[in-house]
């Protein structure tokens, strides 16, 4: 995966950001981590999540001299991994998530273990991903307009 120059930037200006715009009493503390930091991604492995994070974290390692370890805590749509995140009190503990467990979650779940607004602080949006319609090959549909009128079949009487 390559990365643009200015993408890399961009992150590493809202890593940055997200680290002077801490609390009064946090902004005593260095400005760079200060030992590895715990890159949480709520997705197994392979998923869009943990392949935008395995490619940033060597770029990161290197601004901030520290390494940025993976780690994988799927499970419940991403809801363990985002609850880890929101307990987590290290100050060296990072998620990249996609919005489900931050916009889906909250409707879907009434007992959530976490807030979203109240235990998160965006930093950053990382990248946007597509998503692709798709049919059966022997379905006569072959793009959205033509999958619309196709006949739903009747309940049987």
């Amino acid at each position: 995966m390559t990365l643009h120059r200015r993408t890399l930037l961009a992150s590493g200006f809202a890593f940055a950001g997200a680290a002077l715009a801490a609390p009064r009493g946090a902004r005593a503390q260095p400005a760079r981590p200060t030992r590895p930091v715990r890159f949480v991604v709520p997705f197994p492995a392979g998923s869009t999540p943990d392949i935008l994070a395995r490619a940033l974290t060597p770029h990161y390692a290197q601004i901030f001299g520290q390494p940025f370890v993976v780690e994988n805590r799927a499970g419940a749509g991403g809801n363990i991994g985002t609850d880890a995140v929101a307990k987590a009190t290290d100050g060296h503990t990072i998620g990249l998530t996609i919005n489900g467990p931050l916009a889906t979650a909250p409707a879907l779940y009434p007992h959530l273990p976490y807030d979203p607004v109240k235990d998160l602080a965006p930093i950053s949006l990382l990248a946007r991903a597509g998503q692709v319609l798709v049919v059966k090959p022997d379905l006569p549909a072959r793009d959205r307009r033509a999958s619309s009128p196709m006949p739903r079949p009747t309940p049987a009487s």
